[in-house]
């Protein structure tokens, strides 16, 4: 019985250990599964952490380029409204002076013309004089010698008259003359000064108009300028944009593809965790069944241990007995031999037994009772 309990408990001491060391290799791999899965979201998630510390900065780049661009534009603007103001204001001096020009030179006209009416009334005076001459000789001619006498009065009153009006005459017209002549150099004097200021203003006004134009020409090329820079700016938005919307397909697509390999990760995690807690079920089940068999089989081995000692017990108390029943079957083989040991006085014995009967069954009986009678068990 013993040789049957011992092996079997030694058999399931060992699928015990197996079972601890399986259990110990399933932990240590779920912890190396769990180490790894931590290990790969700790680098995606540092991959986008990266990303998206590239976006904030490529849109910080974009901020700032509008930014500098709006700035520039806004510079720009105010250039060309402080350059239109100024040309506005240039066109406004430059026509002011034109008109300036435009009235001395009407002035000038004026005097000029008045001049040569002055002129052109002076000489009519004196072709109405010959005209007069003529006349007075043609009707000189055609008076008769008596009016002629009388005429002779007539036209010497009148040459005196005239020779007094032409003197008075030459004398205003001498005044005039003079008058007009001072006049004249007077207004020729102003007009070359105002001829040469004009001329001057007008050069300046030239020089002043090539400044403003190679100021409007410079003008354009810068807003040539500005209006490359700001091309090139729209490109290099275009490019950011594109370079943007690229990273940020390709973020969304890592995103993705993270998010897929995360699901699946956790597909795979949860499988396995299933897959091993299962395990780890069936072999707490398989542990707990075991554990059941060896309480049942300890409990089996306790029996059978209190069966041993109480065999072991009775087996002590059988050789007491038998120890005493052969004690005591010594002390009856002792009296009998003591008793019926002389075997030749034949008589002697008979008279003993003739005499002692009673005594000697009575030792008998007493011998004999006092020998432990022995129970043996049937299992």
């Amino acid at each position: 019985m013993l040789g049957k309990v011992f092996p079997s408990f030694k058999a399931v001491n060992e699928v015990v250990l197996q079972l601890n060391e399986k259990i110990n290799e399933l932990s240590e791999e779920k912890k190396y599964i769990e180490n790894a899965s931590n290990f790969h979201r700790l680098e995606y998630r540092e991959i986008l952490l990266y990303l998206r510390d590239v976006i904030e900065k490529q849109s910080l780049d974009i901020e700032r380029l509008e930014e500098l661009m709006k700035s520039e534009e806004a510079k720009f603007k105010e250039r060309l409204r402080e350059s239109e103001v100024n040309g506005q204001k240039m066109l406004e001096k430059v026509v002011a002076d034109n008109e300036k020009i435009k009235l001395e030179n009407l002035l000038m006209k004026t005097q000029q013309n008045a001049y040569k009416h002055m002129k052109l009334e002076m000489e009519g005076l004196y072709e109405r004089i010959e005209e007069m001459k003529k006349v007075l000789e043609e009707k000189n001619e055609k008076i008769s010698k008596k009016e002629l006498k009388e005429r002779e009065v007539a036209i010497i009153t009148s040459d005196k008259v005239k020779k007094e009006m032409e003197i008075e005459y030459a004398e205003k017209i001498a005044k005039i003359k003079e008058e007009l002549q001072v006049q004249n150099m007077a207004e020729l004097c102003a007009s070359n000064e105002i001829g040469r200021k004009l001329k001057e203003e007008i050069k300046n006004k030239d020089v002043e108009i090539n400044i403003y134009q190679d100021n409007i020409k410079n003008l354009f090329e810068r807003i040539e300028e500005f209006e490359k820079t700001i091309e090139n700016y729209e490109k290099e938005r275009e490019k950011m944009r594109n370079q943007l919307a690229k990273v940020g397909s390709q973020t969304e697509k890592s995103i993705r593809e993270y998010k897929k390999l995360m699901e699946a990760c956790e597909k795979s995690k949860s499988k396995e965790i299933q897959k091993r807690e299962k395990i780890i079920s069936e072999l707490k089940k398989e542990n707990e069944n075991l554990k059941k068999e060896l309480h049942k089989e300890s409990k089996k081995l306790t029996e059978m241990m209190e069966e041993v000692v109480n065999e072991r017990t009775l087996r002590e108390q059988t050789v007491e007995a038998h120890k005493t029943q052969n004690q005591m079957l010594n002390d009856l083989k002792t009296f009998l031999n003591l008793t019926l040991g002389d075997t030749s006085n034949q008589e002697y014995i008979d008279t003993i037994f003739s005499e002692n009967r009673i005594a000697i069954f009575a030792k008998l009986a007493l011998l004999v009772q006092n020998i432990p009678q022995l129970d043996f068990k049937q299992k």
